[in-house]
């Protein structure tokens, strides 16, 4: 079944072009959550993303560093791979609250849910950070969707907290 916000990609080079197109029209300080399984995509989408920005370095996938850190006119591209982290602390303890909060970036944060241990890190971030942008689902065969029902919803539930305790820094969902 497609959602209302999808994007079906027949190659590679579609969906770094997709990448590409995408990252106009996303703002500095944005986290933008990349969900899929291996091999969906979300790094190819991640370098048609950077390319779109302007970065002209290498992007590679940051499975084994956890963080590729990639400037280019005083802005920042903070690319993270959570799927080797075996709890929210250690994303702590690699600053990721600070790289977040950086205003002069993007985030792009690529997450695998199977298995379950994504699903609690991803949780467990959005709960100290109250904080998503934007959420991409990626599925094989290059399908991009945007996310469930059940997880715009949980999101929408996020969103409405933060706003009604005016939490600092606190952004909406937008896909």
């Amino acid at each position: 079944m497609q959602h209302k916000n999808s994007f079906i990609s027949i190659s590679s080079d579609d969906t770094f072009s997709f990448g590409s197109k995408f990252s106009n029209s996303i703002d500095y300080g944005s986290v933008i959550f990349l969900i899929g399984d291996l091999g969906s995509g979300k790094t190819t989408f991640s370098k048609g993303f950077a390319s779109g920005l302007g970065f002209s370095d290498e992007i590679l996938s940051p499975t084994y560093s956890i963080l590729n850190e990639y400037k280019f006119n005083g802005k920042s591209l903070y690319h993270f791979d959570l799927y080797r982290l075996k709890s929210v602390n250690e994303f702590l303890e690699i600053g990721g609250i600070e790289y977040l909060n950086d205003k002069k970036s993007i985030s792009l944060i690529e997450l695998i849910i199977s298995g379950g241990l994504g699903a609690q890190i991803i949780i467990g971030v959005l709960f100290i950070l109250l904080l998503v942008v934007v959420y991409i689902y990626f599925e094989r065969l290059f399908a991009i969707k945007s996310a469930s029902k059940l997880s715009v919803n949980f999101m929408n539930q996020i969103r409405t907290y933060v706003l009604n305790h005016k939490l600092d820094g606190a952004l909406n969902l937008c896909l």
